[in-house]
């Protein structure tokens, strides 16, 4: 089985992310993979203030909405199992969560970070953070999330080891200051990760978000090492095998 690690341009469109992504998971499926993993907030691009929720509301999603609908419909007409990263809106509040769809469109996990980072101090009320790391049993092993900033608050990675996941997503979207050049700085960008997450899964597939002052790219992590990379500023499919034995 492979996973697809994909890397796609978003803009402030949603009905435009969500077509590119239906193209990818297309993608994806034709090259045999399993399962698509996509960036943080996918669905949105890295557009919410993160302090002002009457203006980042309208940018939330439902897990049951309209826009998921559709993303469930595509897991089922490709029969591929879907994870990406989206803020979600529930009554008032506000997260940054991920999903991860079977084939079938059904959820099988629904994560929502547990570090502050995404967010304001000040932010008020409605910015809320999870408090668990569920996992979930999937043909490739089982299965958990954490996003972005989680990778590196101790209390977040600890959760993640106690949960004992065989394959760990990382949704994330990190840009780089200006004074660091980017390629240069993405070279060891991955094994900053992989030394935070010690110990977190014997495999993490980390997607990073592209546009908004993202620099995209993607890496696999196996056991501690660096297994695999993508490229920044590049759209495309990192495909990884999940054998164990790859």
């Amino acid at each position: 089985m492979k996973a697809a690690l994909v890397v796609f341009p978003t803009a402030p469109d949603l009905a435009g992310n969500l077509g590119r992504i239906e193209a990818a998971v297309q993608d994806a499926a034709l090259a045999g993979a399993s399962l698509a993993v996509f960036a943080e907030t996918a669905l949105t691009g890295w557009a919410h203030t993160g302090r002002d929720a009457d203006t980042d509301r309208p940018l939330a999603l439902e897990v049951r909405g309209p826009e998921l609908v559709r993303l469930r419909e595509v897991a089922y007409r490709y029969g591929i199992w879907l994870a990406f990263g989206l803020l979600e809106r529930d009554g008032d509040a506000l997260y940054d969560a991920a999903l991860l769809l079977d084939p079938q469109g059904e959820t099988r996990l629904h994560f929502r970070r547990l570090s502050p980072g995404w967010r304001w101090p000040d932010a008020g009320p409605a910015y809320r953070e999870g408090t668990a790391v569920p996992t979930a049993p999937t043909p490739f092993g089982r299965v958990a999330f954490l996003l972005c900033g989680d990778a590196f608050s101790p209390e977040a990675v600890a959760l993640a080891r106690a949960a004992q996941p065989d394959l760990l997503l990382l949704p994330f979207a990190r840009g780089f200051d200006e004074d660091a050049p980017d390629a240069v700085a993405w070279q060891d960008e991955p094994q900053v990760y992989a030394e935070a997450l010690a110990g977190a899964a014997p495999v993490t597939l980390a997607v990073n978000s592209l546009g908004a002052g993202m620099v995209g790219g993607a890496f696999v992590l196996k056991r501690g090492r660096v297994a695999a990379r993508w490229p920044i500023q590049t759209p495309g499919l990192l495909l990884h095998d999940l054998n164990p034995e790859a």
